[in-house]
C-alpha cells in the first residue's frame, strides 16, 4: 500500500514537472518571437513587471505602487526605464531571453535582499552592502537559523543551476544591431529626459534619509545611484585661492598653548543606546537604564543627531572621530569603505598627538567588521582591542558580546602607559535583530507596558533588557574611573535608535535620528551642553578642553552657528580626501607618526 501511494505521487510529480517544462518551453518561444518583433515593448513589459515586484517588496505592500503611479507617475516610469536598461543589455548578445532572466534574477534577488534587510534595520539595501559582505558573512548567524542559511545557499545554487541549463538549452539567436541599439535608445532616452524631472520634484535628493528617499525615488533607481553616487563633489568655489584663504583663517584660531589640565579623554559609543523615557506613553516595571538618568541629572547633557537609525554605526563613528558630515558624500556611503582605507582624514586619534596622547580604539566585535583593522590604523590610532583580544568575553542570547568585557579592556588601555590616554569605546550588545522570540525568550527584567506596536512586545523587552546591561557596564566603568584617581573625562552616546516601528510622534522628546550625550568627568568639568549633530561632538569636547583638535574643531569654533558651516566643512574636507594640496592632513599625519 505504502509503495503505490510513494509510486503515485513520485507519477504526479513527475507529470507536474512535464507539464510545467511544457508550459515554460511556450511560454519561452512565445517571449523569444515577440523579443525579435518587438524588442522595446518586450523588454518595457519584463521591466514593468520587475518594477512592481521590486516595489511591493520594498513598500511591503500589493497596491501602494498604484497610488504611487497616480501620484508620481515620472518617478515610476523612471524605475521601469533603469530596469529596462540593464535588460536591453541583452540585446546585444545571442541568448538574450537567458541574459534577460539572468538579469531578472538579479533585482528579484535584490529586492528579496531589501525586504530581508528592512526586516532588521531602518535604512534599505545599498550598494555598500554588497562591499560590505565579508563583514556580514561573520554576523550571519545571528540573523539566520542554520536551516534558513542551509536553504538559502541551496536556493541560489538552484537558480544558478537553472540559469546554466538555460544557457546552454536555449538556442542562439542572430544579433540585429539596429534593433539592440533602438531598444537601448527606447530605455536610455526615458531615463535621460525623467531623471532631472524627478530629481528636481524629490524633497529629499541628498538620499541623507535613505528610506525616506527610496519611497519618494523608487527602489530600481534609488539602488543605483547608491553605486554611482560616491564621494564629495568638487564644490563649485574649489580652488587653491580659496582653500588657502579659508586655512588662513582657521590657523589664525589654532591654540598654540597646552592647557594646564590634559586629562585623560574616552569616548563611549553606546550601540542603540536611548532613555525608553523619551518613547510617549510607555510605562516600565523599573528605569531601564537608572545610571543613564542619574548621569543626565548630575552631569552636562544633551541631544545628540546621528546621521543613521537602526543601522550604520560606521557613519555616527566617523562623524565624531573626523568631525564631517556623511551628508558630503554620496547616497547610502559609508566613507570608512570607500575612502578612508586610501586616504588620511585628520581626526581626533591624529590631532591630539601634539598634547602626547596615546590613541586606542576599543570595540567589542569582529576587527575586520567595516574594516577597522585597516581603518584605525590608517586614522593614527596606536592600539585596537577588539573581540579577538577579549578571551573573556561572553556572548548574549543573539550571539553578540556583552559589553561587560569592555571595562577590562578600557582599563588595560590605560594601565598599558603612563602618558595621557585617549580612547574610542565602541559598544555593541544591544544590537539587534529583535524578531527571534525562540532566542530572546519572555522572561526578561524590565516589563513594558503600552508600546506603540504590540507585536514588538518580546523584541523590545529582550532590548529593554540588553540596555539595562550596557547601562550596568557604564555605571561599572564610572566607578573604577573615579578610584584610579587620573583626571579623566569620559563622553557618553549613543549611536543610535533601535529599528522598530515608530515614528517621530512616538517620542515625547527629539527625533528618531536624535539620541543623547553625556560629558562625565572627575574633577568637576563646567562645560555647556548644547544640542549637536555627530560630527560637532569631538570638536566641542575640545573646544571645552581648550584644546586645539585640528581644522575641524577651529571650523566649529568659527562657524558652527552660521548657516556657511557646511560649506566650508565641504571645502575642507574635499581638500582633505580628494583635493591635490592637503596640507593640513598631510601635517596631521606627520604628527600621528
Amino acid at each position: 500500500m505504502r509503495f503505490c501511494a510513494v509510486s503515485a505521487m513520485k507519477k504526479l510529480f513527475i507529470k507536474i514537472t512535464d507539464k510545467a517544462v511544457d508550459a515554460a518551453k511556450v511560454f519561452g518561444a512565445f517571449f523569444q518571437r515577440w523579443l525579435e518583433k518587438c524588442p522595446a515593448l518586450a523588454l518595457f513589459c519584463v521591466a514593468a513587471f520587475l518594477n512592481y515586484v521590486l516595489e511591493c517588496l520594498s513598500r511591503r505592500s500589493l497596491f501602494e505602487i498604484f497610488s504611487v503611479l497616480v501620484k508620481d507617475p515620472a518617478t515610476v516610469f523612471l524605475n521601469i526605464a533603469v530596469i529596462m536598461l540593464t535588460l536591453s543589455v541583452s540585446m546585444l548578445l545571442r541568448q538574450k531571453t537567458v541574459m534577460i532572466g539572468v538579469v531578472s534574477v538579479l533585482w528579484i534577488a535584490f529586492g528579496i535582499a531589501n525586504f530581508v534587510v528592512l526586516s532588521y534595520r531602518a535604512s534599505p539595501l545599498t550598494a555598500i552592502d554588497l562591499v560590505l559582505i565579508r563583514s556580514v558573512f561573520s554576523v550571519l548567524y545571528i540573523y539566520f537559523r542554520p536551516i534558513e542559511l542551509v536553504l538559502l545557499a541551496l536556493g541560489i545554487l538552484a537558480v544558478i543551476a537553472l540559469l546554466v541549463w538555460l544557457w546552454r538549452k536555449v538556442p542562439r539567436v542572430k544579433v540585429r544591431p539596429a534593433r539592440a541599439v533602438a531598444a537601448i535608445l527606447c530605455a536610455l532616452l526615458p531615463f535621460a529626459a525623467l531623471s532631472p524631472v524627478v530629481k528636481a520634484d524629490a524633497t529629499d535628493v541628498n538620499f541623507s534619509n535613505m528610506h525616506q528617499s527610496y519611497g519618494e525615488n523608487g527602489f530600481a533607481y534609488s539602488f543605483c545611484t547608491t553605486f554611482f553616487d560616491k564621494g564629495i563633489e568638487e564644490p563649485e568655489d574649489y580652488d587653491e585661492s580659496t582653500v588657502s584663504a579659508l586655512y588662513w583663517t582657521l590657523n589664525e584660531k589654532e591654540k598654540t598653548d597646552t592647557p594646564e589640565l590634559l586629562p585623560n579623554i574616552i569616548f563611549v559609543q553606546l550601540e542603540t543606546y536611548f532613555d525608553p523615557a523619551r518613547l510617549a506613553g510607555v510605562e516600565y516595571s523599573e528605569d531601564p537604564v537608572p545610571v543613564f538618568t542619574y548621569l543626565k541629572e548630575n552631569y552636562p547633557h544633551g541631544i545628540l543627531t546621528v546621521p543613521v537609525l537602526g543601522a550604520g554605526t560606521a557613519n555616527t563613528e566617523f562623524e565624531v572621530l573626523c568631525s564631517i558630515s556623511t551628508s558630503l558624500f554620496g547616497a547610502g556611503e559609508y566613507p570608512y569603505d570607500t575612502i578612508m582605507k586610501d586616504k588620511f582624514c585628520e581626526n581626533s586619534a591624529s590631532v591630539l598627538k601634539k598634547y602626547g596622547y596615546r590613541a586606542t580604539a576599543i570595540h567589542n566585535n569582529a576587527a575586520g567588521f567595516y574594516d577597522r583593522d585597516e581603518i584605525f590604523d590608517n586614522m593614527g590610532f596606536d592600539d585596537f582591542l577588539s573581540l579577538e583580544d577579549m578571551p573573556n568575553a561572553v556572548q548574549n542570547p543573539l550571539g553578540w558580546a556583552e559589553d561587560a568585557v569592555l571595562e577590562e579592556s578600557t582599563l588595560q588601555a590605560l594601565n598599558a602607559t603612563d602618558e595621557r590616554d585617549f580612547v574610542y569605546v565602541i559598544s555593541v550588545q544591544p544590537h539587534g535583530k529583535y524578531l527571534d522570540e525562540e532566542k530572546m525568550g519572555t522572561d526578561g527584567r524590565i516589563k513594558a507596558y503600552n508600546i506603540p506596536d504590540p507585536e514588538e512586545q518580546v523584541g523590545f523587552e529582550y532590548y529593554l533588557d540588553q540596555l539595562y546591561q550596557t547601562d550596568a557596564f557604564v555605571g561599572e566603568l564610572i566607578s573604577e574611573l573615579e578610584s584610579r584617581g587620573e583626571p579623566t573625562v569620559c563622553v557618553f552616546f549613543g549611536d543610535h535608535l533601535p529599528s522598530f516601528n515608530w515614528t517621530d510622534e512616538d517620542l515625547n522628546l527629539g527625533t528618531l535620528y536624535d539620541t543623547e550625550y553625556v560629558i562625565w568627568s572627575n574633577f568637576g568639568l563646567e562645560a555647556e551642553a548644547p544640542d549637536l549633530t555627530s560630527y560637532e561632538l569631538s570638536s566641542h569636547i575640545f573646544n571645552v578642553l581648550g584644546l586645539d583638535s585640528g581644522t575641524a574643531a577651529r571650523l566649529y569654533g568659527l562657524y558652527g552657528e552660521s548657516e556657511s558651516y557646511l560649506e566650508h566643512m565641504e571645502l575642507i574636507a574635499y581638500d582633505m580626501l580628494y583635493g591635490e594640496n592637503a596640507v593640513p592632513a598631510k601635517n596631521a599625519r606627520r604628527q600621528a607618526d
